[in-house]
């Protein structure tokens, strides 16, 4: 099978992106770390990733729940 050079090229950007959206997600766990959200906050199962639609995972999964997570992070 050969393998179209758009599709290649869809393959790099995925990568790219993910690894910007990884960076971006970085400095917002450095951010919320530095300004009292406590580590276990942060892991799977903490308050900020436990998948109860409003966490940093959403965001993750291209769900926008922004205000609903500032709204969350704002009531800690």
């Amino acid at each position: 099978m050969k393998v179209p050079k758009y599709i290649e090229d869809k393959m790099h950007r995925i990568a790219r992106l993910h690894r910007q959206a990884h960076e971006e997600m970085q400095a917002i766990e450095d951010w919320l770390l530095r300004n009292g959200v406590s580590p276990d906050d942060l892991d799977n199962g903490g308050c900020l990733r436990c998948g109860d639609g409003e966490s940093l995972e959403e965001l993750e999964y291209g769900i926008d729940v922004t205000e609903l997570l500032v709204a969350k992070l704002e009531a800690m």
